[in-house]
């Protein structure tokens, strides 16, 4: 199977339909409440690697001015119908100026570059000193289930996968001239296995002392200032 970058533009007309609903609610609504936490309005918000703009949405219902971004070609040209100033770009190569930016979220996206930690380095490039990302990633220490799916032909996916573990994100934020402000963990579980759905969502809210062990791995990070 070829892996390759730009596998979501292959499948843009099926985009919603290829997400697990459930993940993506967990992931949204964890936005939701850093971004709460944080505060956005008047602010600038990058989303990197957009899809169809879900975390753009949550950003201008909190009173930021969003701008998508994604590398597939449909998949921008269908968030322009909501975001027109939605761009065409990679996440390790964005197309913005050094510490022009308040705000970038960016979920499960790095693992799908050639790089994620130069994708890290990008995203904290943009931002302004005190500037704050919010990222959500898969944990490496599930890669291998993925491996097990692909053999057993339960799961085809074309995309680039390069997962980082936890350690390899905090290192790279770090190195990039951020301090992590918060970290979370998402699904303890497959979020596959539909009767364990609230046993996961329990996890999700009280078992985050779990959550080195949990699929998603969620970070808040603040830019320094500099020097």
């Amino acid at each position: 199977m070829r892996k390759t970058e730009l596998y979501f533009d292959s499948i843009s007309d099926e985009f919603l339909s290829r997400m697990n609903a459930f993940d993506v609610e967990s992931r949204l609504a964890w936005f939701d409440r850093e971004l709460s936490a944080h505060g956005a309005r008047g602010a600038t918000l990058v989303d990197v690697g957009a899809g169809l703009g879900q975390f753009s949405l949550v950003g201008q219902r909190h009173g930021a001015r969003a701008v998508p971004v994604d590398i597939a070609p449909r998949l921008v040209q269908r968030l322009r119908a909501s975001f027109p100033s939605a761009m065409l770009a990679s996440a390790t190569a964005l197309p913005f100026d050094t510490a022009s930016i308040d705000l970038v979220v960016s979920s499960e996206c790095i693992e799908h570059t050639t790089d994620p930690a130069q994708a890290i380095r990008e995203m904290m490039r943009i931002l302004k000193p005190d500037g704050c990302l919010f990222l959500t990633t898969p944990n490496l220490v599930w890669r291998w289930s993925i491996g097990v799916a692909e053999l057993l032909r339960l799961r085809q996916f074309e995309g680039l996968e390069n997962w980082l573990s936890r350690g390899a994100v905090r290192r790279a934020i770090i190195a990039s001239g951020g301090d992590i402000t918060a970290t979370a963990g998402l699904h303890l579980l497959p979020f596959q296995l539909t009767p364990l759905l609230p046993v996961i969502r329990a996890i999700n809210q009280h078992g985050q002392w779990l959550q080195p062990l949990m699929i998603n791995q969620c970070w808040v990070a603040r830019k320094r200032p500099a020097p």
